[in-house]
């Protein structure tokens, strides 16, 4: 099975959550995290892994043996194939992985990657030939249930309008929102949040609020701690070719900002205990203690906080596309594939470009406008940027131009439309879709519209989605779905 999702959508959860429940019942189930391979041989990798010392055949024998053994079979999962060193490692690993799983009928492989970085991973053939390709939504659909779970898990209220903007279809948006909100001793949502770039940085500055605080490391909270460990480690992870830095070098520059007796008192248990940090097993760099590696626990806040920091450092204020051009920012965006491999910067860029540049990715990055990684970065930004960072004309002229001559790329954009039509601030709300759509004869408009929702959903989930779309959880309840249908 091949996963695939938005970063944030819960990809992970679901993996472990699969995992754990069947090894609660009995049952064989491996989970490996992508972040953890290198560049050798995936199956001596995953045996290095697990401490075995058998070979790859004897290993793959014994996970048969249990599996027929257990009357179901065997599953190994690995998470986030995006995030190796060098992604496109798996156009050549995974091909030979499922070659050599097919003489093991008891054994089963699931994987997961990030949306943006499927077509440079997962080659076209494997999709129809040999996995059964599944999209992970998040919440879609489901907001308003999964909001109370975690707003009645955080203890907090409910607010009062409808859930209407695109985030709380996001669980990592959800999560750290609520987290945030616990840390402040908040119960309901500030109106300053608008977006995950803000959601982010209020769940930051709410854990610095925390530590600070007598019971925990009782600090001066104007010197903000956890602000400047982040910055440091940010910094850090920049100059990384991968995602992680060694544990020992990531608690050397937790201890410097601040000096502590023991470990239970130091920044850097903390960061880890509050979820700001993530530590893992890691074969890439083996002078490490115990081989573990450190990085921030959501991807997407890893990447907003390193293009941050290399915006801040090589950024000329008079001519920010230049440090893209000749500067030191070109050498993550040479060329397309560079912008694939590095698909996560290049999503980031596209939301910190306007929000600190006042500059969109097109404009910074104008060789590659064409890119698809480009597009598609820019296409997803338009959801998680602030409503205020979008300047219409430029950005309309950019989409008639590079998006909507590109039948993939204008279906995107138009998902992502129906996605943000019910934020009353958003340039491209229900009222710029509706001055678009009244241009066109109604046998065009309804022609488009089924188009658009069969694409995505399919014969039979178009016409749930448009249930869901068209009825709240009241409404339905006194209207039957197959009304609806007639």
């Amino acid at each position: 099975m091949l996963l695939v999702g938005a970063a944030g959508t819960g990809k992970t959860h679901m993996f472990s959550d699969a995992a754990k429940h069947y090894v609660q019942t009995d049952s064989p189930a491996i989970l490996l995290l992508g972040i953890e391979f290198t560049k050798e041989e995936p199956w001596t990798q995953i045996r290095q892994m697990l401490d075995l010392t058998c070979t790859t055949q004897t290993f793959l024998g014994a996970l048969e043996a249990a599996g027929q053994s257990a009357g179901r079979r065997a599953i190994i999962f690995i998470d986030a194939l995006n995030e190796v060193e060098d992604p496109s490692k798996w156009q050549t690993w995974l091909p030979s992985m499922l070659k050599c799983l097919k003489r093991y009928p008891w054994i089963a492989i699931a994987v997961s990657v990030r949306t943006s970085s499927e077509k440079q991973i997962i080659a076209d053939h494997l999709v129809t030939d040999k996995l059964v390709r599944c999209i992970h939504r998040g919440f879609d659909g489901t907001e308003y249930q999964a909001a109370r779970e975690f707003f009645d898990f955080y203890k907090l209220q409910m607010p009062a309008v409808p859930l209407l903007t695109p985030e709380f279809q996001n669980p990592l948006f959800l999560r750290c929102l609520c987290q945030g909100l616990n840390n402040r001793n908040l119960l309901t949502i500030p109106t300053v949040i608008q977006g995950i770039p803000s959601v982010f940085d209020f769940f930051l500055d709410s854990v610095d609020e925390k530590l600070a605080k007598p019971e925990f490391l009782d600090y001066d909270p104007e010197s903000r701690l956890v602000r400047q460990a982040i910055r440091q480690l940010a910094t850090r992870l920049s100059q990384s070719t991968g995602y992680t830095i060694p544990r020992t070098k990531a608690k050397a520059i937790c201890d410097k900002i601040y000096p502590h007796d023991g470990f239970k008192n130091s920044l850097f248990r903390h960061l880890l205990s509050e979820g700001v940090l993530f530590e893992t097993n890691s074969n890439h760099d083996t002078g490490s203690q115990g081989g573990k590696v450190v990085t921030f626990s959501y991807q997407r806040m890893t990447d907003r906080l390193i293009m941050r920091e290399l915006l801040s450092e090589h950024i000329n204020s008079t001519d920010p596309a230049e440090a893209f051009s000749d500067g030191p920012l070109g050498s993550y965006f040479k060329n397309e594939m560079s912008c694939w491999r590095k698909s996560g910067l290049v999503e980031a860029l596209a939301i910190q470009g306007p929000e600190t540049l006042k500059k969109e990715i097109f404009e910074l990055l104008p060789e590659l406008k064409q890119a698809i990684p480009v597009c598609e970065a820019f296409i997803e930004s338009l959801i998680w940027r602030a409503p205020s960072t979008i300047h219409p004309d430029k950005c309309i002229q950019y989409i008639k131009a590079q998006i909507a001559p590109e039948a993939n790329l204008k279906l995107k954009f138009l998902n992502t439309i129906l996605t943000i039509v019910p934020n009353p601030q958003h340039p491209f709300n229900a009222d710029f879709l509706h001055g678009n759509l009244m241009k066109f004869e109604m046998a065009k408009r309804y022609a488009w519209w089924s188009i658009l929702l069969h694409n995505e959903y399919g014969e039979n989930g178009a016409v749930d989605r448009l249930i869901d779309w068209a009825w709240s959880d009241t409404d339905k309840a006194h209207i039957s779905d197959e009304s609806v249908r007639l």
